[in-house]
């Protein structure tokens, strides 16, 4: 399995979070109001775990889970607003 926890964001609960191996994503959950998730039934090996189009690699263990270390979301600045003056 993998748990961790998504920080950095005024709005970490509700966030998808992904797990992808090979190519394709093998399991999908949505973060708690804390930013925390996890997945328990995860084939071993190499995993990416993807949020907010971000992207980090780890790898599932044979036995137990493995807790990520925070993953910082960097969330893009809003656009700054049209003044209406030419």
């Amino acid at each position: 399995g993998l748990s961790g926890r998504v920080v950095g964001t005024t709005v970490p609960g509700g966030r998808t979070v992904e797990a992808v191996q090979g190519g394709r994503v093998v399991a999908r959950t949505t973060t708690d109001g804390g930013g925390h998730y996890g997945f328990l039934t995860l084939p071993a090996g190499p995993i990416e775990v993807r949020v907010g189009g971000q992207r980090w690699a780890e790898a599932v263990p044979e036995v137990g889970v493995v807790r990520l270390p925070d993953l910082l979301l960097r969330e893009a600045a809003p656009a700054p607003a049209a003044s209406g003056k030419r």
